[in-house]
């Protein structure tokens, strides 16, 4: 017995979490990877729906940092900059996806002669790949970025809520 409590003790404490993390981001990554690097299809409003969500937690955040007591008001509104930071990277890769989708149906309308040389369409392959590659970083650092910020205003909020007590969820009427 005293063997599964070691080993739920050391699951809980440093494998479980980092496993948990670790195969999350993967599946960010991948998803991240599918979702943008379809470069014919339309997936604008992913980054758009990320732009949005990572706007209202800035603003919540800000507002939060205007009410709260002076010493987690630095903390909330480090998260508010990091969560408007994260929004700004999410606006910039729904502009390249757009921009990658755009792009080639515009160059391919103003050079007619791209259809028949070969060099002329790779060139603009290439230049997709480019922006393709560019809009996946920049879209990651926006997820990071927020993350970050999440993390930083989840923690004001979990020791502002240990201050109540522990089973005093509601505020005495």
């Amino acid at each position: 017995m005293l063997g599964v409590d070691r080993l739920r003790s050391f699951w809980r404490t440093t494998l479980g979490p980092k496993l948990f993390s670790a195969a999350g981001w993967m599946v960010v990554v991948y998803l991240s990877a599918t979702m943008l690097l379809q470069y014919d299809k339309d997936t604008t409003d992913v980054s758009g729906a990320a732009f949005v969500i990572a706007s209202i937690l800035a603003a919540l955040a800000f507002t939060y940092a205007g009410v709260v007591s002076d010493g987690d008001k630095d903390d909330a509104t480090y998260a508010g900059e990091r969560l408007s930071q994260g929004a700004m990277f999410f606006l910039m890769s729904s502009l390249l996806k757009y921009g990658t989708i755009t792009i080639p149906r515009q160059l391919l309308a103003l050079l007619p002669m791209t259809h028949a040389t070969p060099g002329g369409k790779s060139a603009l392959q290439l230049l997709v790949l480019l922006l393709q590659a560019f809009l996946f970083l920049v879209f990651m650092s926006g997820i990071l970025v927020s993350q970050l910020g999440y993390k930083v205003l989840g923690r004001v909020l979990m020791r502002r809520m240990s201050l109540r007590g522990k089973d005093d969820y509601f505020p005495p009427e």
